[in-house]
């Protein structure tokens, strides 16, 4: 075989930019800031019952002690909770709380399995910025966000700048810019 080069030598193997494991919405530099001064959002990416479209409360910030999900979630312990529609999370799905500093998942023996990252999680799980979560058909993605990102995020939740507000905290900063820069007069 014929490199590009012309020379007979054996083709280069394929670089991967991340290991598949790893979070690839975020910079380096985003995922090396520290939690304190941080906002956890659990940001509701949507439900394949609902052709992908995310339900209406696009993201729910994190607090202690933590997060319930599924159909069927309680507020044991004085825990939020997010009650899914779709038909293959469980009604106690996975549970996310805070500990040692940092947040994690555990699924709570749900029938279905909880993914971060595309893999099936057999015990806790810490979360970083930008992981992946699916609760049997719901999907969502784990950020860390700035006071400035969050107000971003609520100043786009109240009025879109386009049909649906954007979640993606880089997006909203440069929505923010752009709303700053060209003023609408409606």
């Amino acid at each position: 075989m014929t490199s590009p080069h012309g020379d007979s030598s054996p083709p280069m193997p394929l670089k991967v930019p991340f290991p598949i494991d790893e979070p690839t919405f975020h910079t380096e530099a985003e995922s090396s800031q520290p939690l304190a001064g941080r906002h956890a959002l659990v940001i509701d990416a949507g439900d394949a019952a609902n052709a992908g479209a995310p339900g209406s409360v696009r993201w729910r910030e994190l607090t202690r002690p933590g997060l319930e999900i599924g159909r069927r979630p309680t507020e044991e312990g004085g825990l939020h909770t997010w009650t899914l529609s779709h038909r293959r999370a469980s009604g106690r799905h996975a549970r996310i709380t805070f500990q040692a500093d940092n947040w994690f998942i555990t699924d709570l023996g749900s029938t279905n399995g909880t993914l971060v990252n595309g893999r099936l999680i057999t015990g806790p799980v810490r979360l970083t910025d930008g992981m992946f979560l699916m609760f049997g058909g719901q999907a969502a993605v784990f950020r860390l966000v700035d006071d400035s990102d969050l107000g971003a995020m609520s100043e786009e939740a109240a009025s879109p700048l386009g049909p649906v507000a954007s979640a993606s905290p880089r997006m909203v900063r440069m929505l923010s810019r752009l709303r700053r820069l060209a003023p609408s007069h409606e």
